[in-house]
Formats: structure tokens, C-alpha cells, sequence
């Protein structure tokens, strides 16, 4: 038989899937319960696409008097 050393045991799961999908312990954490919240129908939302967007115009009116 085979014995495969992992680098972080299964028994720590969070950081096992952080290892293994580059992403920070805290993220996984958040889609974790992100998860448990909704219910089997519903997708989890990707962050980002409901920000509203502000205007980096600057109006300037009779500045020079």
C-alpha cells in the first residue's frame, strides 16, 4: 500500500482547501457559510457585480471668478 504524506492533514479542512485553491482561509470560511444560508435552488453570488459604480467626473463652474 501506498502511504501519500499530505502537507496539511484532512482533519483541517479549511486550510487544506485553502492550499489547494490559492485562496486565504478567511475566503474559504466565507463561502462556507455562505453556503449554509441559502437553500439548494440558489447559486452563490460572485462578489463585485452589484457595486454601484461613482462618477469620477469633476464639475467645475466659473472656477476662474
Amino acid at each position: 500500500k501506498k502511504v501519500i504524506e499530505l502537507k496539511i492533514p484532512i482533519l483541517n479542512a479549511t486550510k487544506h482547501a485553502a492550499e489547494a485553491t490559492g485562496k486565504s482561509e478567511a475566503t474559504i470560511c466565507k463561502i462556507g457559510k455562505e453556503s449554509k444560508t441559502i437553500s439548494n435552488d440558489e447559486k452563490l453570488k460572485s462578489p463585485g457585480k452589484n457595486r454601484t459604480n461613482s462618477s469620477r467626473k469633476i464639475v467645475i463652474d466659473e472656477f476662474d471668478k
